[in-house]
Order: C-alpha cells, then structure tokens, then sequence
C-alpha cells in the first residue's frame, strides 16, 4: 500500500480518523499525531490493549491474553485464524524472538524511512505467542482487523532477519488497508461473503473471499517492490521466491479482473489498487 499510495495519503488517513480526538491541537508533524491516533483506535477498539510506550513488543501477560482475545473471528474467517494464536513461550524464546524482530525491524527501515515512518505511526504492539497448530500448517502469526496496529509473532520456524523484515512489512500493508477501508469504502462485504465470489489468493493458492485475495495481492505488490528497491536479499522461507511470488500475484490479478460482477464486489478505489498493482508487475 505504501508503494500505492504514498506517504502523504497514508498519513492523511490516519489524520482524518485521529482529528476529532485533537480538538483544537496544532499537530505540526507525525509524532504528534500518533498519539491521538492510539486514542482513536482505544475508543474504536476499547477491547483491544493499546500500547503508549516507545517499547514496541509487548511482553505483559494480562496485555498479551487481552491482545489473543481480541483477534475476534468474523463470518469472512474462513481460515479460522482466531483460534490459531496458542500458548507462551519460554523465556529464553521470548528473548530470542526479541532479538530476531529487533534486527528484522531494523533491516526493514534502515534503508527506506518512508516505511519506517508510517510503520512507528500505525503500529503500536508486537506480540509473542505460539501457534495453536489447528491445522497441517503451523502459522508464522498476522493481523486483524479486530486488532488495528498489534501483529502476532508465532516464533514457527527457523526465520532469518530478512524473514522477519518481510514479514513486518507484510502486515503493516494489511494495516495499511485496515486504515484505508476505515476511510474509504472498499469491499460489497453483502456479496463477497458469498463461496461462488471467492478467487485464488496470491499467497496461499487457495479459494478465498475477496477482501483476503485482494489483501494477498498488494501484501505481495509491496514485496516484491521491496525487494527490487530497497530491501537487502537475503535467505527468505516466509514468502515464495520472487519469480514465483510475481507469478502467483499476477494470476490472481487476472482472475479476478475477469470476475464478470467485479464491479457489484469492491469499489471503484479497490479495483484501482489492483490494476496499478497490475501495471507495476508487468
């Protein structure tokens, strides 16, 4: 989403949610729009723990089963991925999981301030805890739109930092999306609820509903934009490599451009998201 819309409209999205909990304050830059930004979200989510301090990850139980609880199904969780957030780690993992998004974070924004600009203004809480394992495939963590600027860090797998800087970047574009949508409408959520408007996911190959396969397609956009750009390759397992990722993204790019209803599922703005993705790729 950064790669689509920019900066500016990003932080003026998050300006005209966060304006009424300004009164009259004179916001002058993004450090002083965060924090009435966090009250918009305390009083649009008031379930969900908010994070007000300079330390990120969250580490305070009764902050972390509230942050799990709040990750609320929906009738469009079709993976259910509610119940995949399982039990603490060790201490010693927690330590080590530290240390890895530190350095994941850091490689993420060292060489593009723009990202780390908007990802320190929408993002308030990173969280630990394991999969659940519901299913074959145990879950590297996520987002939600339950649970605005939290992400979820499963701590599966043996990550690398480049791992963890994609996946940070990741699910800040979902959050990025969670903003827009609270601006802009995006979704006819009446009809993609529906099995027979469901369309293939660039990440996981599967059927889902359309706001998933749409999220799919501008979580890889911003990937793949990344890793041509600015993000140091490196040894990654949390995405595919990058000629089948453009692959995958291109085709459910087509898939769903040939939805003959396409127009009665998302709007206008959503579609444009998809075809710059489109013309970007190409």
């Amino acid at each position: 989403m950064l790669s689509i819309l920019g900066r500016d409209e990003i932080i003026k999205d998050v300006y005209l949610l966060s304006r009424s909990h300004a009164d009259s304050v004179k916001i002058k830059d993004v450090d002083d729009l965060r924090p009435f930004y966090l009250d918009f979200l305390k009083n649009h989510q008031p379930y969900h723990p908010i994070n007000q301090t300079n330390n990120i990850i969250v580490s305070n139980e009764a902050a972390v089963n509230a942050l799990r609880l709040a990750y609320q199904p929906s009738a469009l969780d079709d993976l259910n991925q509610v119940k995949m957030v399982g039990e603490k780690h060790s201490a010693e993992k927690y330590e080590e999981l530290s240390e890895l998004v530190r350095n994941g974070y850091a490689h993420l924004v060292e060489c593009n301030l723009d990202v780390k600009l908007v990802f320190d203004l929408v993002i308030h809480t990173i969280f630990f805890r394991k999969s659940a394992n519901r299913s074959s495939v145990s879950s590297f963590g996520g987002s939600s739109s339950t649970a605005r600027g939290s992400i979820w860090i499963s701590g599966h797998g043996t990550l690398t930092t480049h791992d963890v800087a994609e996946f940070l970047l990741h699910e800040l574009t979902h959050h990025l999306l969670f903003v827009d949508e609270r601006c802009h409408e995006q979704f006819n959520y009446t009809e993609i609820i529906k099995p027979e408007n469901y369309s293939v996911s660039a990440l996981l190959g599967k059927k889902r509903p359309l706001d998933k396969v749409v999220h799919s397609i501008l979580v890889s956009h911003e990937i793949l934009n990344a890793r041509k750009t600015f993000l140091t390759a490196g040894n990654v397992t949390i995405h595919p490599p990058t000629n089948t990722l453009r692959e995958n993204t291109k085709r459910s790019i087509s898939e769903i451009l040939d939805l003959e209803n396409l127009d009665n599922l998302i709007s206008k703005r959503t579609k444009d998201f998809i075809l710059t993705a489109r013309e970007n790729l190409h």
